[in-house]
């Protein structure tokens, strides 16, 4: 078919005229009134390529806010979990930590076996508390 190219070139120039100067979502709330159902559209766009990938935004999109209770977190990816964990003691209240102590904290760089090995150790450390 001849106009499915001609559309996907004409969403993508739109999308670029869109989104030229915009970096960060907060800037397309202050920009645009109806910046939901704009990302929404555009959230259509299945394109890939150097310039155009939206396939990572399938498995994160979540319109709002998250609210969760600690009891309902499974584990916390974090880059560096000794570090993450540090901060989290310097900026969080002891009744709060209490909780994050309790949470497997593990990071994206880890195998298999050592994410297995901290989620079990640390559920295993905490069963009387759960």
């Amino acid at each position: 078919m001849v106009c499915i190219p001609i559309i996907r070139q004409y969403l993508l120039e739109e999308f670029d005229k869109q989104f030229s100067k915009i970096t960060k979502l907060k800037e397309l709330k202050e920009e645009e009134e109806y910046y939901k159902e704009i990302i929404q559209y555009y959230s259509l766009v299945n394109i890939i390529s150097s310039e155009h990938d939206f396939m990572w935004e399938r498995e994160w999109r979540y319109p709002g806010d998250l609210e969760f209770k600690y009891k309902e977190i499974v584990a916390i990816i974090a880059e560096d979990p000794d570090s993450f964990l540090k901060k989290c003691s310097n900026e969080i209240d002891s009744e709060k930590m209490k909780y994050i102590n309790k949470i497997p904290i593990i990071s994206p760089n880890w195998n298999y076996e050592e994410v297995i090995e901290k989620m079990s150790c640390t559920i295993w450390n905490n069963i009387e508390s759960i």
